[in-house]
């Protein structure tokens, strides 16, 4: 079974923005958002995706409490992974979205060679 791993953040937003993005490329009845004490968080699976957001506490670029990690697996190979994630990063950079994911396809158990993706002022 091929799979794409990926892990990242998104910068200086909020949870109702990166919401109104993702509802534009998934089925939003499948996607949660929830409000906690530490922070918010959002949540989607299906039968290709599984997705969590969450405010990150402390990472290296961006304004305190307005950054967010990414961790997703995509249930399809890595070109197909790719195309979803410039899909998602040209919707990010229309609303001033700053993005960084890093990913790398696995088949069998067996990792493959591990790809980038950045908003072009975080280069």
């Amino acid at each position: 079974m091929k799979q794409t791993v990926v892990c990242g953040f998104l910068y200086d937003t909020t949870i109702t923005q990166i919401g109104k993005i993702l509802e534009q490329e998934l089925n939003k009845n499948k996607l949660t958002t929830k409000f906690r004490i530490l922070g918010e968080q959002i949540d989607y699976e299906d039968k290709l995706l599984e997705l969590f957001i969450e405010r990150a506490v402390l990472i290296p670029n961006g304004s305190p409490n307005s950054n967010y990690t990414v961790s997703m697996t995509i249930y399809s190979d890595i070109i197909s992974a790719k195309q979803f994630l410039e899909r998602l990063a040209t919707l990010f950079q229309i609303e001033s979205i700053k993005y960084e994911f890093e990913f790398n396809e696995i088949v069998n158990d067996v990792e493959g060679k591990e790809q980038q993706l950045y908003h072009p002022d975080l280069l």
